[in-house]
């Protein structure tokens, strides 16, 4: 099990790194992770929902996806309220404080029956949550040293040197687990170290006569971390860069699963993605991307009051805006829900009324020739989200044609597409793993330019099997592998 002194300090990214290494060893691997609170989601073929990381761990650990991996999905929904999915099915929203204090139990349940379903693997390599010394929550905590101890597994802490207070952690963690727990902690792993390695010696040293514990491992600070994070905590805001296509991502307060744009913005080396929450770097933006919000009311009241709606608007004359679910939502002339009619952004002639939940796998080609999207009668794949129900005006039309539906022949229409090609957006997750999507986009931008970009011409499982593979080389180069394939063997 890996367990952190903190939240980011590097926990997904290490575990599929261990998947990776241990399934080069010859082991059957499998991931898990019992509760993961995150907006970045993967959504299987029958329309189950788990936790993106944990779906790249099970990649890196060459094996399928499986809701088991991560039976307890929690979706932040603000105000201390999570949207509580079980093994991959939304079962209800759910107060911090409730969450805590009474569904222990219930989640031990799903966690135990998890854990049978991957009895069939070699090796677990788990991830906890969080740190698993917070005071207030221990006593119900069900994703740290409780699974360790059910299953007496050995446990190595991972500390995050680049943000400072390494070593304090590492002992404050030590000093406030129970004694019982303490003897589950084999070693721990220093991560994002930048510089020479002996300038540490001496504070190993002294943390390894603390804690009676040893430093398995110190992996040097890498500038693009494997994965996506769970949520907002380490995005940077960068900025515009001349000499490269600049992708914009609008980051309203309530944006979620921004990752479903990762394959799109790693298409070409050319490409420079930063985050907008105001309005001075939107100007020199070649795209933007309105991403997936849990709340579109909230956010696209948030776009309006600070200006970012009018520049949007003026700028989506001459540059393609595009939109994913809500963020396709907000582009419409109109948002119809149930009775309550506002106005969106009006990049789009259209209005799009909230429609019931549906989920599956879609087979798809393009409707509109006028689209940066592939023409030349491509079928692409990806996942629907929500049936929502979209009636175009004179100056838009339909931007997808949906031929199949979980394997079974479909015919209807799906998302819209602005009259001169600019601005169009869909209800579909996964629109971006497919190499024929992000070539089109890309190429049109680069000769809107008038630059010459070299592309990475891969699908999602390439995209991230070459960043595993990069990864776990790190990994394995900077930490004692010998030993902890001993503590997996033992």
């Amino acid at each position: 099990m890996v367990q952190g002194t903190s939240s980011n300090v590097g926990k997904s990214s290490i575990v599929a790194a261990f998947c990776r290494i241990l399934s080069d060893e010859g082991y059957k691997v499998a991931p898990f992770k019992a509760q993961n609170m995150s907006s970045n989601l993967h959504i299987m073929g029958d329309g189950l929902e788990m936790a993106k990381a944990q779906a790249i761990q099970a990649i890196a650990a060459r094996t399928e996806p499986s809701v088991y991996m991560n039976p307890i999905l929690l979706k932040p929904m603000g105000d201390y309220v999570s949207r509580i999915v079980l093994l991959g099915k939304m079962y209800r929203d759910m107060h911090a404080r409730y969450y805590y204090s009474n569904f222990s139990r219930k989640g031990m349940f799903y966690v135990k029956l998890a854990i049978k379903k991957l009895s069939k693997y070699d090796t677990v390599v788990i991830e906890g949550a969080g740190s698993p010394v917070e005071i207030n929550i221990m006593d119900y905590d069900i994703a740290n040293m409780r699974i360790a101890e059910m299953l007496n597994a050995p446990v190595l802490i991972v500390a995050d040197i680049d943000r400072g207070g390494c070593f304090a952690s590492i002992a404050g963690t030590m000093q406030l687990l129970k004694p019982e727990h303490r003897k589950l902690v084999r070693g721990f792993i220093i991560n994002k170290f930048r510089g020479d390695k002996t300038i540490l010696e001496p504070a190993i040293t002294s943390i390894e006569k603390i804690t009676r514990k040893p430093v398995l491992g110190i992996i040097p600070f890498i500038e693009d971390l494997l994965l996506p994070n769970e949520d907002s905590l380490g995005i940077n805001t960068g900025r515009p860069e001349h000499e490269q296509i600049n992708i914009a991502i609008i980051r309203y307060p309530n944006a979620v699963n921004i990752a479903d744009f990762e394959p799109l913005l790693q298409t070409s080396d050319a490409l420079n993605t930063y985050y907008i929450t105001t309005n001075s770097k939107l100007s020199d933006a070649d795209l933007v991307l309105l991403p997936s919000s849990r709340n579109l009311i909230d956010d696209l009241k948030w776009m309006k009051e600070n200006k970012l709606a009018d520049s949007i608007r003026s700028l989506r004359s001459r540059k393609p805006v595009i939109g994913i679910c809500e963020g396709f939502a907000m582009m419409a002339k109109h948002i119809q829900i149930e009775s309550f009619r506002i106005d969106g952004l009006g990049l789009i002639d259209t209005t799009v009324y909230h429609g019931r939940r549906v989920g599956g796998a879609v087979d798809l080609k393009a409707a509109s020739r006028k689209s940066i999207v592939p023409t030349n009668n491509k079928m692409l794949n990806a996942y629907l989200r929500r049936d929502y129900k979209v009636v175009n005006g004179k100056n838009s039309s339909t931007l997808f044609h949906i031929v199949k539906l979980n394997g079974k022949r479909r015919k209807f229409a799906e998302g819209s597409i602005s009259s001169d090609g600019l601005a169009f957006g869909c209800h579909l997750y996964g629109l971006f793993d497919t190499s024929p999507m992000n070539k089109s986009i890309i190429e049109y931008l680069a000769r809107k330019k008038k630059m010459k970009v070299m592309m990475h011409n891969m699908g999602a499982i390439e995209f991230w099997n070459n960043r595993i593979e990069r990864f776990s080389s790190i990994v394995k180069d900077n930490t004692d592998v010998e030993e902890i394939k001993k503590l997996v063997e033992s």
